[in-house]
């Protein structure tokens, strides 16, 4: 689904939520590998919700590879902060109004 998102809009906001998350298969890791190097360019927020301390170190190493996006961990009672944070509209950094094209990547997916 993230691909068909990415291909569609060319980037990408998302909520991951990995509350009772007990771990991943060597093969899923392999995959999940893969789509952050190609992809990690397109990923332009994303919030990792989570209810484990490695939860917040897996945020702090999304911020490694996925350079360009603003990453940030939210506790499992923030669920819903996470969610407004993902979606709220961001301003670039000169102060200047966003163009469609930034309004465009602005879409919300869930992971």
């Amino acid at each position: 689904m993230l691909e068909w998102l990415i291909q569609e809009h060319g980037s990408v906001r998302c909520c991951m939520e990995l509350t009772n998350f007990h771990g991943i298969t060597p093969h899923a890791l392999w995959d999940e590998m893969k789509f952050d190097i190609k992809h990690c360019k397109d990923v332009d927020r994303c919030a990792i919700v989570g209810d484990k301390t490695s939860h917040k170190w897996m945020a702090k190493l999304g911020g490694l590879i996925f350079r360009k996006a603003d990453i940030k961990y939210f506790d499992a009672s923030e669920a819903d902060e996470a969610w407004s944070w993902v979606s709220e509209s961001t301003q670039p950094s000169c102060g200047c109004s966003a163009g469609a094209e930034e309004k465009q990547s602005q879409k919300t997916c869930g992971a």
